[in-house]
């Protein structure tokens, strides 16, 4: 189609033997050229801002799908664990055997559902904060009583009462069950102490407990802080989980204030590529200053030594002789000539100078002489372009 228009252009332009036209033709054809490029440009940004934005929703969702197996599915399955190693202690015979049955597969069934963890969270973990996802209608007190009930000596000090946020709420509980599975899985048996501590300003979640095989940070547990850590680090907190003097203890600080929300933590850890329209200016701005560069030593070169001052021009008439022109010309003469000039009689030289106009630089005046005298001075602006 732009093929067919600058055909019919140029032969429009030939036909009327017009360069004003020709010049106005192609700059509106360049045009319309550019704004198809832009509007191309724009619809290829914004299917893949679209394509970003379904991606890192899906990543989402993989990733807070991941946190509540870990938190709900994997805490459950270890005071299973806890509840058949108990029963294989106290019995002996077939039961025992059925015991230690049950034990080994829930710790089968453990390790299967960290590597379908692994599978489901994205290659970056940490570019996906983990969602609000979590209990509901439990409290610390509840996860203590399960535990004791599964065979844990668990206490708790402290409690979660409804002035402190949700996120806040859901963050504290996610705390101590991970350092309580942690606790059971490493230390079965052992006692573990839960302690909440809360001030005006920020509120402090620890689980204390004897370490008897040395806190070994297998892949399970590093996968459950290294979620908790990114969860408690998006509402402002701080996290650790130390080893050392035959414990363990897992500890976190969450500040009292109205969290960040999460899409809002999802942006900050992972921003989107950039807006379609923003993509579309800044892919603009090389070739926009390409063809700045371009216009502007064009204008340099054109009006360079070629441009007559408007006040010398008005000192010129015709008649003058040539010796004694007050005005020295310009050495060079403007290379854009678009307006119609009178034809000249034979012997007559005639020499065309810009007043600097931007961006052609094309002649403004005409300046003709028989070499004697200055036979016409004219001012080209002032006559219509063809």
């Amino acid at each position: 189609m732009l093929a067919a228009a600058e055909v019919a252009l140029v032969g429009w332009a030939l036909s009327t033997r017009s360069p004003a036209l020709f010049i106005l033709s192609q700059a509106l054809l360049l045009a319309v050229l550019a704004v198809v490029i832009l509007y191309r440009r724009y619809v290829g940004f914004r299917r893949a801002y679209e394509h970003d934005i379904a991606r890192r929703a899906v990543e989402q969702q993989r990733a807070e799908l991941a946190g509540e197996l870990h938190d709900v599915l994997g805490h459950e399955l270890s005071l299973i664990a806890l509840r058949a190693a108990a029963l294989q202690v106290h019995s002996s015979g077939p039961a025992a055997e059925a015991a230690g049955q049950v034990r080994r597969q829930v710790e089968q069934a453990v390790v299967q559902l960290h590597q379908t963890m692994d599978l489901l969270r994205p290659a970056d973990p940490a570019s996906t904060p983990p969602g609000p996802t979590g209990p509901t209608g439990h409290g610390l007190s509840d996860l203590v009583e399960r535990a004791n009930a599964a065979g844990a000596d668990v206490s708790l000090t402290g409690t979660l009462d409804d002035t402190v946020p949700a996120p806040i709420r859901l963050t504290a509980y996610r705390v101590a069950q991970e350092g309580l599975t942690n606790a059971v899985k490493h230390s079965p048996g052992a006692h573990v102490d839960i302690r909440v501590h809360s001030t005006s300003r920020q509120l402090e979640v620890s689980v204390d407990t004897e370490c008897s095989d040395g806190g070994g940070d297998d892949g399970a547990v590093g996968s459950g802080l290294a979620g908790l850590r990114r969860r408690v680090t998006a509402l402002g907190g701080e996290l650790s989980a130390t080893y050392g003097d035959g414990r363990h203890v897992t500890w976190a600080r969450l500040p009292l204030h109205t969290p960040t929300p999460a899409h809002e933590a999802h942006v900050l850890a992972a921003p989107l590529a950039r807006r379609p329209m923003a993509s579309t200016a800044r892919s603009t701005l090389l070739p926009l200053a390409i063809v700045a560069t371009v216009i502007v030593a064009f204008y340099a070169w054109a009006s360079h030594d070629a441009t007559l001052e408007q006040r010398d021009f008005e000192a010129l008439a015709a008649g003058q002789p040539v010796a004694s022109n007050p005005v020295g010309l310009p050495s060079r003469q403007a290379h854009v000539r678009l307006t119609p000039t009178e034809p000249t009689p034979p012997g007559w030289v005639c020499r065309y100078y810009t007043d600097g106009n931007f961006p052609l630089a094309m002649a403004s005046f005409e300046i003709c002489d028989d070499g004697t005298t200055l036979t016409r001075v004219s001012d080209l602006r002032r006559t219509p372009l063809r």
